[in-house]
């Protein structure tokens, strides 16, 4: 987080942050990362395949979670004797 006040508009600044946080498994800041390094350079290759994989892994989640959730049919079936 120091090298992101020291220079917040670095894309280097906020690579160090989102390396940092894809180490210690924090995703929330992994985004945020790569959302401020789009925001100074909208162009930058890195942060735009980051971005795409990002769109993919949430394309291939299931549409809700949570308490609501709607179970998939095959959930349903836990044995097949019922």
């Amino acid at each position: 987080m120091a090298s992101v006040r020291l220079g917040p508009d670095s894309v280097d600044a906020h690579y160090a942050l989102w390396k940092a946080a894809a180490m210690n498994g924090r995703s929330d800041l992994t985004r945020q990362a790569v959302h401020e390094t789009l925001r100074i350079d909208p162009q930058n290759a890195w942060a735009l395949g980051l971005r795409a994989g990002f769109a993919a892994f949430e394309a291939s989640a299931p549409p809700l979670t949570g308490a609501r959730a709607k179970l998939p049919a095959s959930a349903g079936s836990r044995c097949s004797a019922c």
